[in-house]
């Protein structure tokens, strides 16, 4: 869709304005997010999803025309998505790398929609369909079963009595009690992974280790403002160099984020709007904005016609599989992209129930 133009409605002018704001926020909380979240490494296309939805769901072994990217049928919630590579090194050994978590977690997210013993056998399957006997196979059959127990002994030990806290978080934040629960988690990743725990959850649990140091000195009540402030200064030079850039940039993006949010508070036209973020924040970020609003508005387009169409056969009062077949592949025609399709999917989660 094109720009908004002066001849709007108030009412569709303030939507248009929220649009615009919307946007400019996700463009830059995903910044945002870029420094705390994880960085995976990718092969081929997006293989992420939306999370799964629950009850059962048939599982079979389906006939596989391109071995190395298909594999087993996947359950209704992985229709449409790519699944990850697990990658090997020329001996065709398992490389250590994130990869492979990214690997098991993809699967994970159907553990409330298909038995255990159907998740295992889903897993392995794929696993021998990508690996063909290689030398990584037994070692991925294997890692999995290590990395299961590791989420096995976690969910005990947070769902332990002791565990839960007599107050909320929020509202009494107790260091100590993270700092436990950080260095359980560490000693229990070390205890089933091994060497493969610093693989999977060195470089998150460095961050969260950091994040915890600076909430120690932000709620020191001993501490001034002063004093929080070169002592968080001082913590931060303690990143290694492009994570310290990062942060900067973090920091940066929080204050174009509390800019954005005085904007949308003056409540202008659209028009208005770019020009202020333009001036507030320069030209190419108003551009962008701009961009992202549009492109918003043209995908919320896409999914009411999508929606019409969903509807429709849900009305048909199909079998489950049918029916999630027939909306896989509605899906997979009104959003070409796999992210587009996995947000449509989650947008669903409301409206298709088994």
């Amino acid at each position: 869709m094109g720009a908004p133009s002066s001849s709007t409605s108030p009412v569709n002018s303030r939507r248009t304005a929220t649009t615009w704001v919307i946007g400019a926020a996700a463009l830059c909380g995903a910044l945002i997010y870029g420094f705390h979240s994880r960085q995976v490494e990718t092969v081929g296309p997006d293989s992420s999803r939306a999370p799964a939805k629950t009850g059962a769901s048939p599982f079979s072994l389906a006939t596989i025309s391109d071995a190395s990217t298909i594999g087993p049928q996947l359950p209704a919630s992985l229709q449409g998505t790519t699944v990850p590579r697990l990658p090997i090194d020329d001996r065709g050994s398992l490389r250590k790398t994130k990869r492979v978590r990214d690997f098991y977690d993809y699967f994970l997210t159907t553990q409330n929609e298909i038995s255990p013993t159907a998740l295992d056998h889903l897993v392995n399957a794929q696993i021998a369909v990508q690996l063909e006997n290689r030398p990584g196979q037994r070692e991925a059959e294997q890692l999995w079963g290590r990395y299961r127990a590791y989420l096995t002994s976690l969910d005990q030990i947070q769902h332990a009595p002791q565990a839960q806290p007599s107050v909320p978080l929020v509202t009494n934040l107790d260091l100590d009690a993270i700092q436990l629960a950080l260095d359980q988690r560490t000693q229990l990743a070390d205890q089933h992974l091994g060497e493969w725990a610093t693989v999977f959850f060195g470089d998150d649990e460095q961050q969260q280790r950091f994040d915890l140091a600076r909430l120690r000195i932000s709620t020191d009540p001993r501490l001034s403002d002063a004093d929080k402030t070169r002592q968080l200064a001082a913590l931060d030079q303690t990143l290694p160099a492009d994570q310290q850039i990062a942060l900067q940039k973090l920091k940066l993006q929080q204050q174009h984020m509390d800019s954005l949010s005085q904007i949308e508070k003056q409540q202008l036209s659209p028009q208005e709007m770019q020009a202020q973020i333009a001036q507030t924040l320069g030209p190419a970020v108003a551009q962008r904005v701009a961009q992202t609003a549009q492109a918003d508005q043209a995908w919320n387009t896409t999914y009411a016609t999508y929606a019409k169409q969903r509807d429709r056969i849900l009305a048909e009062g199909l079998l489950p599989q049918d029916r999630d077949a027939q909306l896989a592949q509605l899906r997979q025609q009104s959003f070409p992209q796999d992210s587009d399709a996995r947000r449509a999917a989650a947008l669903d989660s409301d409206v298709v129930k088994n």
